[in-house]
């Protein structure tokens, strides 16, 4: 079972939400209670049977289908992150400062965590998928936990283009001076 502890993935994650070495509690805020309560409101929602099926399977199979495309594209992010930080560790001709290995470490853990969380989230809207015809009280609470999940992951997603941003901005700067 350690093959597969995620548990390491989610610490590094929670490492780039740190500022000045202790965790931010407005990142936890965006990063955590608003997922919790897009859940909370979209679990009212599906008990009160305000969606109509026919609606809400739309919604389960284009989500699948545009997170799947979104993680896809991360994991081709990550190789790309892990290909720059092998390169820049061989290469002697460029000096990399202590801050850049951290920056790009950093970049590489929230993309890794984007494409769990990415995943996570289409698992389990293939699960309820099956299951929406029924609408049990499962299936409610199976979907509310798959907004929590794509909550999260967009906000992942949207913090990982942040951080590649930054990166590439702090990156290019202290390469153009060399």
């Amino acid at each position: 079972m350690d093959k597969v502890n995620l548990t390491r993935l989610f610490a590094l994650y929670l490492e780039g939400l740190k500022s000045d070495g202790k965790i931010s509690l407005p990142d936890i805020l965006v990063q955590f209670i608003i997922p919790i309560c897009c859940s909370a409101f979209s679990f009212a929602l599906l008990l009160k049977e305000v969606i109509g099926l026919e609606q809400l399977s739309t919604f389960v199979s284009n989500a699948i289908v545009a997170i799947s495309i979104i993680s896809g594209l991360m994991c081709a992010l990550a190789v790309l992150i892990f290909q720059l930080r092998a390169q820049i560790s061989t290469e002697k001709s460029i000096e990399v400062r202590d801050a850049e290995y951290k920056l790009i470490d950093q970049l590489f853990n929230d993309v890794l965590w984007d494409v769990v969380v990415g995943f996570a989230s289409a698992i389990l809207l293939v699960i309820s998928s099956g299951a929406i015809p029924v609408m049990s009280l499962v299936t409610c609470l199976v979907l509310a936990i798959s907004v929590l999940c794509i909550a999260h992951f967009f906000l992942v997603t949207a913090m990982c283009l942040k951080h590649l941003s930054i990166a590439h901005e702090v990156i290019a700067k202290a390469w153009s001076k060399r």
